[in-house]
């Protein structure tokens, strides 16, 4: 009987247990089961996502190495896979097809919204420098120069720094121009062509 009677008030126990938590036990485990598929169905959007976009940006690649505009394609990217890099890529091409084409304010354009946009910071900076070097193409050198202070201690920030200097001969700040090539041609001794062009420049200031 007393063995009986232990197994009566084990099984008391577990249904008690079940009234109390069971319930909110299997509610947790749905909702666990729920968000498990909500995160797989999310990841592979996410994937089919820039799946879309990396074709998308293939077209651009053949149309550019063909010679052909690339303005839809590009605009394509921007407006529907903003936030891929493949759209910071693609505005990129359009940026150099517009360079080779003469239309400076539209390269601008591209650039600034490679640069502005997208989740690749490495390529957010290559967009700046060459966003800069078409504005120093223009002549705008207080816009250079605000890229220039805002990324000359970071990534490529030697390119920027020479470009400074380069923006200083043409308000004839020699001097300044003079310091910040010799720094920068200190930095690049170890890449033959850049550091004979910075030479080259500092040869041919005089002050």
């Amino acid at each position: 009987m007393v063995d009986y009677a232990n197994e009566e008030e084990q099984i008391e126990a577990i249904k008690k247990w079940w009234n109390e938590k069971g319930k909110n036990l299997v509610l947790i485990t749905i909702a666990a089961a729920a968000v498990l598929m909500a995160y797989k169905a999310w990841n592979s959007k996410k994937v089919a996502h820039a799946e879309d976009a990396s074709t998308v940006y293939l077209k651009v690649q053949e149309q550019a190495s063909n010679n052909h505009p690339v303005d839809e394609l590009v605009k394509q990217l921007q407006a529907e896979y903003p936030k891929t890099t493949y759209a910071q890529l693609g505005s990129l091409v359009l940026g150099k097809q517009a360079v080779n084409n003469n239309k400076l304010d539209k390269a601008v354009t591209q650039l600034t919204w490679a640069k502005d946009n997208g989740s690749d910071k490495s390529v957010r900076v290559v967009a700046a420098l060459r966003a800069a070097r078409v504005l120093f193409a223009q002549e705008k050198y207080d816009d250079v120069l605000k890229l220039v202070n805002k990324h000359k201690h970071g990534v490529y920030g030697a390119q920027f720094q020479e470009l400074q200097g380069d923006v200083f001969v043409k308000q004839n700040k020699l001097k300044e121009a003079k310091e910040i090539y010799t720094k920068v041609s200190e930095q690049a001794q170890g890449d033959g062509s850049t550091f004979r062009l910075l030479e080259l420049k500092l040869n041919n200031i005089t002050i």
